[in-house]
């Protein structure tokens, strides 16, 4: 038979023993469960980023004066950054429709066909008179010194140049304007001349006038000190005047399709919004903007008798 005293010691190990197991145990921290991994911010941008400008001049003087800006956008997105400069406003609102421009620079005019067309949301625009706060602009009519031409009634039998059938300042606003002032409609404006091309651009009205090959053309008043300044060297330069303007007109938007990523549509208006002045170099900022801002130009549309298609 084992001794009593053994048989007691070896329990009372063993209880110890068991103890300091369970303890070990009980000290045991938990299991950690893996990291979730977060969602990828970027998830559904594209590889390059397209930014659409307005071509209102040459396209390597606008490239030029963007690319700055270009630079800027790839270091705060961290994608490539590419400008587009569409043959007019139809072509680069097509370019977003099918995808292949993101972001969007349009005319006010331009802008409510390419909301309806291709999802343009508008996102800022640029403000000119800072100290105003004001973000608008208005459409200038040009002729020359010793032309004849002084007011709106001038104009009967003369040539005039349209810039593109979408442009706001270039043909829209101020066709609405010389309806309403001289009691004509939009389907007999045009008979009012003798004769109405479309330029394709405001620096091309701009000398189109100066050179005399037209006898009028409304252009934007946000490029008309630029244009004096960029042709002060012509022989008639001092001769261009304005002999009439449109009332105040809403500041082209920029905007971006609908259907990006939110985060990139977040990041692309931070970027933008942190600017402390735009390309044109003149002191103007980006500031905020809403839809809404543009419910003139849809009244005007209206008011024109024309659906937004008609602008196609």
């Amino acid at each position: 038979m084992l001794n009593k005293r053994l048989v007691s010691s070896v329990l009372v190990l063993i209880m110890c023993m068991s103890i300091i197991i369970t303890g070990c145990t009980s000290n045991k921290p938990e299991e950690t469960k893996p990291l979730e991994v977060a969602d990828d911010p970027r998830e559904g941008w594209p590889e390059e980023l397209v930014i659409a400008l307005i071509p209102t001049e040459d396209e390597d003087l606008i490239k030029d004066r963007w690319e700055g800006f270009r630079k800027y956008m790839e270091e705060q997105l961290g994608i490539p950054v590419k400008l587009f400069l569409g043959t007019d406003y139809t072509a680069s609102i097509e370019a977003m429709r099918n995808g292949f421009v993101h972001v969007g620079y349009y005319g006010p005019f331009a802008f409510v066909l390419a909301h309806d067309r291709a999802k343009a949301e508008p996102f800022c625009v640029v403000l000119r008179d800072v100290a105003s706060g004001v973000a608008t602009y208005q459409s200038l009519f040009l002729a020359l010194e010793g032309s004849g031409i002084d007011s709106l009634e001038d104009l009967k039998g003369k040539n005039i140049g349209w810039v593109d059938p979408t442009s706001t300042s270039g043909h829209l606003f101020p066709k609405a304007y010389l309806i309403e002032k001289m009691g004509l409609t939009y389907e007999t404006v045009d008979d009012y001349f003798s004769n109405v091309i479309f330029t394709g651009g405001h620096e091309p009205s701009f000398l189109s006038v100066l050179n005399g090959d037209l006898d009028c053309a409304p252009i934007t008043s946000n490029n008309y000190q630029r244009y004096l300044n960029a042709f002060k060297d012509h022989p008639d330069i001092g001769k261009i005047k304005v002999i009439d303007k449109t009332e105040p007109i809403p500041t082209s938007p920029f905007t971006y399709h609908a259907d990006l990523p939110e985060s990139l549509k977040e990041a692309v208006k931070e970027a933008f919004l942190s600017v402390e002045e735009t390309p044109d170099g003149d002191g103007s900022i980006f500031i905020p903007v809403e839809n809404s801002a543009y419910d003139v130009i849809r009244k005007t549309v209206t008011a024109l008798g024309m659906d937004p298609e008609d602008l196609m």
